[in-house]
């Protein structure tokens, strides 16, 4: 097992050599700069698991150098020092994500210490992504299973298409002279099959993302709107089944979101399911509906209103929605893991999401995310 790497920043020659030969001592791989602007270079040369850092430093204090590390890897974790502590400068580091923060002279054992309770966490929030994303996976594997029907109606229509068309060109093809009339016929035939394969070549794309290893991915910029729209092609089927109709009202030029789009579509498929799911027991002759919008938030987000008329939930079930392992579905018709591994998703995009339900009649999810430019 490779030895954890410290990245120390300090100005003061002394202080960096003491330091270090006791991080050497207890088995850590130790870097060391002696200002924050050779500091961050060294940050993004050797990715270190622990930053320590002076605060009071020339050129770059340690302040701005944990803002600019936090901009470039929010998850990576500093430590700061100082001689000259005090509380305006306390709450600035805190506030844009310090783990620790120690006053100078610091004694050793006292950092040792905050160096060990910070791997530990780190550690500890590792092993609960590779969990979440195992959980992530079996819940969008076993949705999968429960979409292919539809999936396989939505192949089978262009495919019928292509069938029916290659035939007619065939047909055609035998029986010469191709006249004017006849060319323009089979170059009718011949475009319905391109649109035809085209269309299948889409359905079997998305499905392809959907489906993959998808959890550990570290995101990018996504069109929210195209991921609610691309959801959908997973239960129109069913909801053209079960005459729900579905209404989507998505903004244009609202802002992206960051994250996975394979995740998010996830999100989606799950509520969607959900409610085709609710539908599936209402016995009523009532108009079934499920709305989506998008739209921009007041602060600059992206707000996403989720409404159906499916029946609803009691306030206990609204408590425990997001519980994993939680269901009210029949034994072997739901893993409880949907909204669960949902949650996640949501929180992982420094998003968040609110539930309003009224039994017998339907639900509202209301979604927020922070808005990233494309």
């Amino acid at each position: 097992m490779q030895p954890y790497k410290i990245l120390l920043i300090d100005d003061e020659e002394i202080i960096r050599e003491r330091i270090s030969k006791l991080l050497d001592l207890d088995g850590y791989e130790v870097i060391t700069a002696e200002d924050g602007r050779l500091g961050l270079e060294s940050f993004e040369k050797n990715s270190p698991d622990v930053v320590v850092s002076d605060i009071k430093m020339p050129h770059m204090d340690g302040i701005e150098v944990l803002r600019r590390i936090k901009e470039k890897s929010p998850g990576a974790g500093v430590i700061l020092l100082t001689g000259h502590g005090d509380m305006e400068s306390t709450i600035e580091a805190l506030r844009i994500g310090a783990f620790d923060y120690l006053s100078k002279p610091v004694e050793y054992e006292e950092l040792a210490i905050s160096i060990r309770r910070l791997l530990d966490l780190q550690s500890m929030e590792r092993d609960r992504k590779q969990l979440q994303s195992q959980l992530f996976q079996s819940a969008k594997l076993a949705s999968v299973g429960t979409l292919a029907a539809g999936i396989a109606h939505e192949l089978n229509n262009p495919l019928a298409v292509v069938v029916a068309y290659v035939e007619e060109v065939l047909s055609l093809l035998k029986v010469p002279p191709f006249d004017q009339p006849k060319v323009e016929e089979m170059t009718r035939f011949v475009e319905m099959i391109g649109k035809s394969s085209a269309r299948m070549q889409t359905i079997v794309k998305h499905m392809l993302a959907y489906s993959r290893q998808s959890g550990a991915s570290e995101g990018r910029a996504i069109d929210i709107n195209e991921v609610i729209n691309n959801s959908f092609l997973f239960v129109k089927r069913d909801y053209e089944k079960l005459d729900i109709a579905a209404a989507f009202e998505l903004a244009s030029g609202i802002p992206h979101v960051w994250g996975d789009s394979g995740q998010f579509e996830s999100v989606f498929v799950n509520l969607m399911g959900n409610s085709r799911d609710a539908f599936g027991s209402v016995k009523d002759d009532r108009k079934k509906s499920v709305t989506v919008t998008s739209s921009l938030h007041e602060d600059g987000g992206v707000l996403i209103v989720y409404e159906d008329n499916a029946g609803g939930m009691s306030a206990e079930t609204v408590q425990r929605i997001f519980d994993p392992f939680f269901t009210t579905k029949d034994v072997g018709k739901g893993t409880g893991l949907g909204m669960s591994v949902t949650l996640g998703i949501i929180e992982n995009a420094k998003g968040m999401i609110t539930v309003q339900s009224e039994l017998g009649k339907g639900s509202n999810f209301t979604l927020k995310f922070p808005g990233h430019k494309p």
